[in-house]
């Protein structure tokens, strides 16, 4: 059912890869608000785009529904796995600045 829950935000977001203009435009809805609160996720227009780059995996500058799923999974729940995924996305960007 989870997995279900899932999807159905995904396509309420609207294509296969969500850059993160359209991530913030989609977020502001409250009906979609409410999809990530069933999710145990509290996102807002304030913390949309932050939470785009924590779903960002690649650093493309588009989520597909892999990354959303595989991001929404690792968010899901308490507050500590929130800040141990905004804490995985700040060792990949040191990485990336590292190797370039």
């Amino acid at each position: 059912q989870w997995l279900e829950e899932v999807k159905a935000l995904w396509k309420s977001l609207g294509s296969d890869a969500v850059d993160v203009e359209t991530f913030t435009q989609r977020v502001a809805d409250v009906r979609i608000q409410a999809y990530f609160r069933r999710l145990g996720l509290e996102v807002e227009s304030e913390n949309a785009a932050g939470l785009f780059a924590l779903l960002d995996f690649n650093g493309s500058g588009k989520v597909e529904i892999d990354e959303f799923a595989t991001g929404i999974q690792m968010l899901h729940g308490t507050a500590k796995n929130i800040d141990m995924a905004r804490l995985h996305h700040c060792v990949k960007a040191l990485q990336r600045q590292i190797s370039d």
